[in-house]
């Protein structure tokens, strides 16, 4: 029986087919750790094993396209949330999910705001760029709803003047 661990259905070792244990045995650290990823492989049939999940004794492993935590602390940054519509206006600073997205909803107050730009604003510190603060801009669901209304409007007098 050999234990091999997959990462979206690929082996951890590509040349070979070296198994966890091998792998642990390289990299001896204090660490322990189960993964759901990694699965008992027999040559029996054995469906009993197959759903054991085998313990990684001294085993870190780096995944594949895996990335290290920003360490400016970009996630921790509150959004400074500013309205598009004229006049101009700051709705406040508040901490959002840091996937805060153009097209995500934003309910405040009863209000319903759609996230239009997002932008981080840097700095340069110590010899790197260093996000100081983000700032999201928003329309509220009427203006987007009339925008759009509008500029389908629009589009579809050009059609009509263009085929006559």
């Amino acid at each position: 029986m050999a234990v091999v661990c997959f990462v979206q259905g690929f082996p951890l070792a590509t040349r070979s087919r070296t198994t966890v244990h091998e792998l642990a045995a390289q990299s001896r650290s204090t660490r322990t750790r189960k993964d759901k990823r990694c699965r008992l492989l027999s040559t029996e049939d054995d469906s009993a094993e197959d759903d054991q999940i085998p313990e990684l004794d001294g085993m870190m492993i780096r995944w594949k396209n895996q990335k290290s935590p920003f360490k400016d602390g970009r996630d921790l940054l509150p959004f400074d949330i500013d309205v598009l519509t004229p006049p101009s206006r700051r709705l406040g600073r508040f901490r959002l999910d840091p996937r805060l997205n153009c097209g995500d909803i934003i309910d405040y107050d009863g209000t319903s705001y759609v996230v239009r730009r997002v932008r981080m604003h840097y700095a340069f510190r110590n010899g790197t760029f260093v996000v100081t603060r983000k700032t999201a801009e928003v329309k509220t669901m009427g203006r987007k709803s009339l925008e759009s209304y509008l500029e389908r409007l629009y589009n579809s007098k050009n059609t009509m003047e263009n085929e006559q």
